[in-house]
């Protein structure tokens, strides 16, 4: 590497490029270092727990599905139309997963199974 006398402009450039260089690889660990897997276990017709708390950057995952259930994010606890994510047609995986993003912090993500939604089967991320 070239030395570089501390009144060449390039020396401020290349110095501030790898000050970056750090930060960016510091705060990257630190968001990454916080991030969680929150589990909801189909039991029978109900998603336990039916309510979860979660942070932006958290993965939300469901096992369990099985042949008779989905989940499909509706727009609030008494909507039945899919708005948003949703695992695909009743039975089509055994678990699905989703990850919470910064457009959707601050609110409350309503979630049911399409099949069970008439007999209660729904549940709720908060973050």
């Amino acid at each position: 590497m070239k030395d570089r006398p501390i009144g060449d402009p390039t020396f401020c450039n290349h110095n501030v490029i790898k000050m970056l260089k750090v930060i960016i690889a510091a705060f990257l660990f630190f968001v990454g270092a916080h991030c969680a897997t929150v589990s909801v276990n189909v039991v029978g017709n109900t998603f336990v727990p039916a309510v979860v708390n979660a942070n932006v950057g958290d993965v939300v995952s469901w096992t369990g599905l099985g042949a008779s259930h989905n989940v499909a994010q509706v727009a609030d606890e008494t909507a039945l139309a899919n708005e948003g994510f949703r695992s695909g047609a009743i039975g089509a995986v055994p678990t699905f997963e989703t990850t919470i993003d910064a457009s959707q912090a601050g609110s409350t993500l309503f979630y049911i199974c399409e099949a069970h939604v008439s007999i209660g089967m729904r549940g709720k991320i908060d973050y």
